[in-house]
């Protein structure tokens, strides 16, 4: 059984590593150049589109896994089904940098989509909530994208967890799901640690926060934990997008508030930040396997206020240490 699991991570760490691979090697041709400007955490032009990889390696265990018998829940072909109709909207927005409203509107077609097909779901005002959440996550773990390694090893850890909620649930799509992604993200994070050889683009990020986002809905049980794993780039998105009307910035507009990118100008580097940040995501990911397990409410809510806690915590060390270099 071991070996089975080692090999549906292995496959897409492979076919995510080697396609990546193939993007940087025609990155120039497919125009998937990420050129550095103000904004920008790198200083020279980069590759993107590794997402194709993630992708594509995601596809490719999720295909194993049925050619080989090991799973009749076809909610999970559905869930990379979709998960690949979303990268395809990355994609086009890595291409052509289309317009906002026309990438948010393709963003809540598949959100909606997912809603239906994944939650079961008519059409409802609680439907239609849940499909704006979606789309929300879609583009939280987008705007933080943006620093070597980051999002790569939020979701190979995110990953990783959802395999361990899988062996706690006796749930075998969540563990072959979880083990899928943290492969297909750590044979991307392979090229994309410092300095990075080629970035995501928008097809991983959409992609994964996709995936992510609609884990839930195949079974409720999942979603505080989902967000407690997720919990240093929830915390950190919404706290910046809330400031940002006091700083005279739209809400999809590139800055370089969030804290981690105030990390990196605090002096730290892109692999401090991000070890830092996985470390916090590895001992959350252990508090929401903590919270899967128990039934005492007392328990789930230590849990979340604690990690709550260490976010605001983490959060005013920055701010003030930013004041005092200002």
């Amino acid at each position: 059984m071991y070996m089975k699991l080692f090999i549906i991570c292995s496959i897409p760490f492979i076919i995510s590593y080697a396609l990546s691979r193939v993007v940087i090697w025609r990155s120039a041709g497919w125009g998937l150049i990420d050129l550095p400007n103000a904004r920008s955490s790198h200083s020279v032009p980069t590759p993107r589109g590794g997402g194709i990889g993630i992708v594509s390696g995601i596809i490719a265990g999720v295909a194993v896994v049925y050619a080989a018998g090991l799973e009749r829940f076809t909610s999970l072909a559905w869930l990379a089904a979709l998960t690949a109709a979303m990268a395809v909207t990355g994609f086009v927005s890595d291409r052509c940098n289309s317009p906002v409203r026309l990438r948010l509107a393709a963003q809540l077609t598949m959100a909606l989509a997912a809603v239906f097909i994944l939650g079961r779901a008519g059409i409802s005002w609680p439907g239609a909530l849940i499909a704006i959440g979606i789309a929300g996550a879609v583009n939280f773990y987008n705007f933080m994208d943006g620093i070597d390694g980051l999002a790569g090893a939020q979701a190979a850890i995110g990953g990783a967890a959802l395999a361990a909620f899988g062996f706690i649930t006796g749930q075998s799509w969540l563990i072959f799901s979880g083990l899928i992604m943290a492969g297909a993200a750590a044979g991307f994070l392979a090229l994309n640690v410092t300095p990075a050889k080629i970035f995501m683009g928008d097809t991983g990020s959409y992609a994964i926060g996709f995936f992510f986002a609609c884990v839930p809905l195949l079974d409720g049980r999942l979603f505080v934990p989902v967000m407690l794993v997720m919990g240093t780039f929830l915390f950190d998105t919404i706290v910046t997008l809330a400031l940002k009307p006091g700083r005279g910035i739209r809400w999809h507009e590139a800055h370089r508030s969030h804290f981690y990118q105030r990390a990196v100008a605090l002096g730290y580097s892109h692999l401090q930040v991000t070890a830092a940040m996985g470390a916090l995501t590895i001992l959350f990911s252990a508090g929401a396997c903590i919270y899967l397990v128990s039934q005492a409410t007392a328990v789930k809510t230590v849990i979340v206020a604690a990690e709550l806690s260490a976010l605001v915590l983490c959060a005013a060390l920055i701010s003030k240490n930013r004041r005092g270099l200002a």
